[in-house]
């Protein structure tokens, strides 16, 4: 729970940096995500990440970052779980 009253939650989170879901893309999300983080961790830890990005979560890059829903994550994990276990 914040301890911020909504509106001025509101423009905190904007003064962050973060915005409502619109129209970006899961990828241009992800992109601006990697390119924040490439200065902030080891080789080893950016090259894990954009990996996981490119090869495990490249299915949601066009959908829209605000059309992507808790299902279609359940669902994603559920695919993955049945590839391993059979």
């Amino acid at each position: 729970m914040s301890s911020f009253p909504p509106g001025l939650r509101v423009e905190h989170a904007r003064i962050l940096g973060h915005a409502p879901p619109g129209a970006e893309t899961f990828k241009e999300v992800a992109d601006r995500y990697l390119k924040y983080q490439k200065d902030r961790l080891t080789p080893k830890t950016y090259a894990r990440e954009e990996s996981i990005l490119r090869i495990h979560l490249a299915r949601f890059n066009s959908l829209k970052l605000s059309a992507v829903r808790k299902l279609d994550i359940q669902r994603y994990v559920t695919e993955l779980a049945a590839e391993v276990s059979a």
